[in-house]
């Protein structure tokens, strides 16, 4: 190789090193795709934007335009009524055919969606073994399109949104001087409440109105006590784990008893308190299947009158 030839070569190598330089320290730049059978894209946005902030924290820039970048992080959703089975698959751009890392997730679109799903980025980037370019200049491209002026972002629910009915059947197991009486009964209610968030936690007040009913023993064989609880019912939940819902209940109110049988009717007013809990099953469009237990107690001048009611109910969530 001459002497031209060889002070090409260092001119060209001279020339290219700022750019090599420049690239080797350059922001990383993911591109999102989104794939669904019924496409959303007012919460294809939601998506977007929660992961574009995860990435932006862990150093990487995002963008949902066409165009060259390091990576593409394909998101695949299926909305299946209150629930959303989220799925990301991280590639190279130029080995698509390679996955690098794949996460996914099932959870209803609430107040602890978007924390779940940065959970899944953040996951994604540690099994794909991307390297944190924290510090680094990012951006994050598209958030405006040419016909906006800005970025809507959902309206966040009004704080009671959330009303549900539910109808329940049990029993009543009677504790105390009570099993003088009577041993069990059956039992019914009907609730009607509103699911108030509380932080990640749920806050629901309510009423309910709870009838149950014992046979008195062989020698009050005539008769038979009738108890009404009518009061206010709170319920604090978790955050739903999967579909099951768990919750702690307080409740209480004014109680009516009637004893009933040949004589006549006696009725009387007196106050009751219980607290208990719970689990819920949530089906699709709201509903859900449920099981409780309770311990309640009803102060009566002539006797204290206790017991424990497990109960099945049924409900929607309007």
């Amino acid at each position: 190789m001459d002497l031209k030839v060889q002070r090409l070569y260092l001119c060209i190598t001279l020339l290219l090193f700022p750019c090599l330089l420049c690239s080797a320290f350059a922001e990383k730049t993911i591109r999102h795709e989104f794939e669904s059978e019924h496409k959303d894209p007012q919460f294809e946005e939601i998506l977007f934007l929660t992961m574009a902030v995860e990435l932006l924290d862990a150093g990487f820039s995002s963008t949902n335009q066409n165009g060259k970048t390091d990576y593409v992080l394909q998101t695949q959703y299926t909305a299946n009524d209150d629930i959303t089975d989220v799925k990301l698959s991280l590639y190279r751009t130029d080995k698509q055919d390679q996955l690098l890392a794949v996460t996914s997730f099932s959870a209803p679109v609430d107040y602890d969606f978007e924390g779940k799903l940065a959970s899944a980025v953040k996951n994604l980037l540690i099994t794909g073994e991307l390297q944190s370019n924290a510090g680094s200049d990012t951006l994050i491209r598209g958030l405006i399109t040419a016909n906006d002026t800005e970025l809507f972002l959902p309206e966040k629910k009004p704080a009671f949104s959330i009303p549900d009915i539910t109808i329940g059947l049990g029993a009543v197991f009677f504790l105390g001087s009570m099993t003088d009486y009577s041993q069990y009964g059956e039992t019914g209610y009907f609730r009607v409440g509103s699911r108030l968030p509380l932080g990640k936690w749920n806050f629901s007040p309510g009423f309910r109105l709870l009838v149950f009913r014992t046979k008195l023993d062989s020698k009050f064989s005539d008769n038979a006590l009738w108890v009404t609880t009518a009061g206010v019912d709170c319920i604090v939940s978790t955050p739903r784990l999967g579909r099951f819902r768990f919750a702690g209940i307080v409740s209480g109110g004014p109680a009516f008893l009637t004893f009933s049988g040949k004589d006549g009717t006696l009725s009387k007013t007196d106050f009751f308190a219980d607290a208990g809990l719970s689990v819920r099953y949530i089906f699709k469009k709201g509903i859900y299947a449920g099981a409780q237990v309770r311990y309640v107690a009803i102060v009566d001048t002539d006797m204290y009158i206790s017991g424990i009611l497990p109960m099945i109910s049924v409900g929607k969530e309007l």
